[in-house]
């Protein structure tokens, strides 16, 4: 007798927080031959969404950050091992809340740019035209020391910015500097633009000088 077949795992994410979902949020109507579809309930944000938004939700929100992955590995890849006292120089902190991270490998890097850039991805993954990703060289000296990933999304008055300068440590080791920005603010003034990659194209990126 063969042992029944594991059936594969739908992945899923809810649409308004783009949290990980499963089988277990799974609210069934409460007469089921209504034939209505199932909903999902969201633990992190307690929100509920049809079946298949979840599934389209993950399905667009993972080909963006794979996007990001894939350039983002591309332009690591360009950068010169420095040691930290040279890192720090370049990275230069000024403020209090200026966020310090070591990643100890690429893919700890890769998870933590994502996760700093998390409502950039949901909202291009729900299709707002008003959000961009902007990936810059960063001078220092007169040499490109540093990579520079800038981004934003929001909505009218509600708004957010981010900006994460990236240093390379070690042959897989890397420091970071994330500073919040104004999503106001021109990008050529706090990004060099020349030689600058946007993730998807965007009016403020198309402008770009």
């Amino acid at each position: 007798m063969k042992p029944p077949e594991k059936k594969q795992q739908i992945v899923m994410m809810c649409p308004s927080c783009a949290g990980a979902l499963d089988h277990t949020h799974i609210k069934k109507p409460f007469l089921p031959f209504l034939f209505k579809p199932p909903k999902i309930r969201c633990p992190h944000c307690s929100r509920h969404s049809e079946y298949k938004e979840t599934n389209i939700m993950a399905e667009s929100y993972q080909h963006w950050q794979e996007q990001l992955r894939h350039q983002v590995e591309a332009s690591l890849s360009y950068l010169p091992t420095m040691t930290r006292e040279e890192c720090f120089a370049v990275l230069n902190p000024k403020h209090f809340d200026d966020n310090i991270h070591h990643a100890h490998q690429l893919r700890d890097m890769e998870k933590y740019i994502a996760q700093v850039f998390k409502p950039v991805l949901r909202d291009r993954a729900l299709g707002h035209g008003d959000c961009e990703l902007l990936l810059t060289p960063f001078q220092h000296h007169g040499v490109a020391k540093a990579l520079n990933i800038y981004g934003h999304c929001g909505h009218e008055h509600n708004t957010e910015a981010w900006t994460l300068l990236i240093t390379r440590l070690g042959n897989k080791e890397f420091l970071t500097c994330l500073t919040a920005s104004s999503p106001t603010v021109d990008i050529g003034s706090i990004l060099d633009t020349q030689g600058a990659v946007s993730i998807w194209p965007t009016s403020r990126a198309a402008t770009a000088p």
